[in-house]
């Protein structure tokens, strides 16, 4: 069921979805750039550049950006600091590695509180490095 969902959020205009590797969970991704560096551990923390949209890569409805603030986004893997959709696609990220993610409704929620219901989101992120302070973002 939550690949059938996510299979019905749109990608962009013209984008070939066999592409897309779709996870059991109904996250999709596509790699765009392979990484060469290590996969994390369970509560590691990784730090990783990200751009948000509502409707697609291409649309207008950007709804935010550690690009454009110029830092990136610092979190622990797998210990549900985040949406669940990044702690399962980070968790399985290279370092370096360059993704598009689409995530189903299901996936777009921290614990129990959903940030958009009903709404899925897609993303553009890559993943810097392996952080191995505490540092803040």
């Amino acid at each position: 069921a939550a690949a059938a969902a996510a299979a019905a959020l749109p990608l962009r205009a013209g984008a070939d979805e066999s592409d897309f590797v779709t996870a059991e969970s109904g996250l999709r991704y596509k790699v765009l750039k392979a990484g060469d560096g290590a996969v994390p551990s369970p509560g590691q923390t990784v730090k990783a550049h990200y751009t948000g949209w509502l409707d697609g890569f291409d649309s207008e409805k950007k709804f935010d950006s550690s690009r454009d603030r110029g830092r990136p986004f610092t979190f622990k893997v797998g210990a549900g600091q985040v949406i669940r959709g990044w702690d399962e696609s980070f968790g399985s990220m290279k370092v370096g590695e360059r993704r598009q993610i689409v995530l189903p409704p299901n996936l777009v929620s921290v614990g129990n509180v959903r940030e958009d219901p009903g709404r899925g989101a897609h993303f553009t992120s890559r993943r810097l490095r392996r952080d191995t302070g505490n540092a803040a973002p």
